[in-house]
């Protein structure tokens, strides 16, 4: 702040700061809830493994286009953190599905 005297002014306020972070914890925390719901949907017999297996194409373009309008930033790396993830988190949700909820 003091390098460049009364010429330069700082772009990046708190409130900015704070209203970026706390977006992307949210965007964060309610894309992680994702398996939650399709083990949950599973277990109340809406769906099962071999149906998850099938929507794989299906399941891989709706979670980038939802971390798409999730992410508060629109650079691809942000994207990237965050369906890399959830579709990892998908194949481990149809493998719970599948040896978890065996009847």
């Amino acid at each position: 702040m003091g390098f460049g005297g009364d010429l330069l002014e700082p772009t990046i306020g708190a409130d900015f700061y704070l209203r970026f972070a706390m977006r992307f914890l949210l965007a964060f925390g309610i894309a992680f809830e994702f398996p939650v719901f399709l083990f949950t949907a599973a277990l109340l017999g809406i769906t099962t493994s071999a149906r998850l297996r099938s929507w794989r194409q299906y399941a891989a373009t709706i979670i980038v286009i939802g971390a798409a309008l999730l992410t508060p930033g629109g650079d691809p790396l942000t994207l990237l953190l965050l369906s890399a993830p959830l579709y990892i988190l998908y194949e481990l949700t149809i493998l719970a599905v599948r040896f978890g909820l065996k009847r």
